[in-house]
């Protein structure tokens, strides 16, 4: 998709999930190949969908991604120091619909593996360390809501906060720059409804979600996005939907929920496109 118009530049269904884009190159996870285990990756051309490479099936990965009850396996990309790496985790368990004391508890099996690719090479290398879970983690408030772990950006050390105190609510940034505190941001104080607060991926934005008074009794979210670093804020939108992972671009919001990806303005101070992606529910069947 053209983020800017929201036009359709080419679809595909030789690749399954996009990975990560370097210049005009896709990282994409390809349809798993039938009777064979592993990871197939390929590179797209982000112009035109045309799979330039395909690296050789890698991994152990039995599954696929999106798998139902009683497994979770996922795969992400990401680049440290101007080189791409990707990773895949698989957790699988029994699952039994009926509660038996007497039995011992299912063992949990784990699976991973991680290799460096090179997108223009089209070289795959597996390597043996363990990169750590870079999502952030998140803590409950004793008094409510929730905050996140510390973040670092820029010499900035920030916590992104839903407060609840004396029945009122507060979604804050706060910082620290080296052992001095730096003023707290409030990035909005709902009326009431679901809030959400969220860092984006490249940790330099906090996003405050908070029920927009002018929708109700169909409310949508007022979006306020602040600077991790300075706290000024970049930008506000009205959403149907908050962002459940996001990024900031040339004025533009990108942000995923879990069943869209959606495009905001903030010069517009509205949603722009929103488009469908895969159904990742389950939707087989339950023990009895």
């Amino acid at each position: 998709m053209d983020a800017r118009t929201g036009a359709v530049l080419w679809r595909t269904n030789k690749a399954a999930f996009p990975l990560l884009a370097r210049g005009h190159r896709l990282l994409a996870l390809l349809p798993q190949v039938p009777g064979t285990q592993g990871w197939r990756l390929g590179v797209l051309d982000v112009r035109s969908g045309v799979i330039l490479s395909k690296f050789p099936i890698w991994g152990g990965g039995g599954g696929a991604v999106g798998d139902g009850l009683g497994s979770s396996t996922g795969m992400e990309a990401f680049s440290v120091q101007g080189r791409d790496y990707v990773v895949w985790r698989s957790r699988r368990t029994h699952v039994s619909g009926a509660y038996m004391p007497q039995r011992q508890p299912e063992p949990v099996y784990r699976d991973s593996g991680m290799a460096e690719v090179d997108l223009f090479r089209g070289t795959l290398i597996p390597v043996s360390e363990e990169m750590p879970d870079r999502s952030l983690k998140i803590q409950v408030n004793p008094e409510g809501g929730y905050h996140t772990e510390p973040f670092d950006v820029d010499g900035v050390t920030a916590v992104a906060s839903t407060d609840h105190e004396s029945g009122k609510v507060q979604l804050v940034l706060r910082r620290t720059r080296d052992a001095a505190a730096l003023p707290d941001v409030v990035l909005c104080e709902p009326p009431g409804g679901s809030v959400g607060v969220q860092v984006s991926a490249d940790r330099r934005y906090v996003a405050g979600s908070c029920p927009d008074p002018a929708t109700v009794p169909r409310y949508h979210y007022g979006v306020v996005v602040h600077s991790t670093v300075t706290g000024e804020r970049v930008g506000r939108l009205v959403s149907a939907a908050w962002p459940a992972a996001f990024v900031v671009w040339n004025g533009l919001l990108l942000y995923f929920f879990p069943d869209s990806v959606h495009v905001g303005s903030f010069s517009a101070g509205k949603e722009l496109f929103a488009w469908p992606v895969k159904d990742l529910r389950y939707h087989g069947p339950y023990p009895p």
